[in-house]
């Protein structure tokens, strides 16, 4: 799979063969104000091993992540469950 987004000078590749699963992660931002953090970590063959960290990003601090953007992290992981395998 590719994914290219000029705007923003993203250009990534990811061998799905490579791909065994997902886990969705709630963490805390290692800032002051220790925020809630919100993580997709994209599992190898095996499920111990991060092949990809998607973080739902705030838009000026960490404590700035908007109800959607949760929303829609909360509605996957509702949906798939907290460990995902392929």
């Amino acid at each position: 799979m590719t994914v290219i987004d000029p705007k923003i000078n993203l250009d990534l590749h990811l061998l799905l063969d490579g791909v065994g699963g997902a886990r969705f992660e709630q963490g805390v931002s290692r800032t002051p104000s220790k925020d809630p953090t919100y993580i997709i970590r994209v599992t190898g063959k095996e499920p111990e091993k991060v092949v990809l960290s998607i973080f739902l990003q705030w838009d000026k601090a960490p404590s700035d992540v908007s109800p959607e953007r949760v929303a829609a992290w909360s509605g996957m992981k509702a949906k798939y469950g907290e460990t995902v395998s392929f």
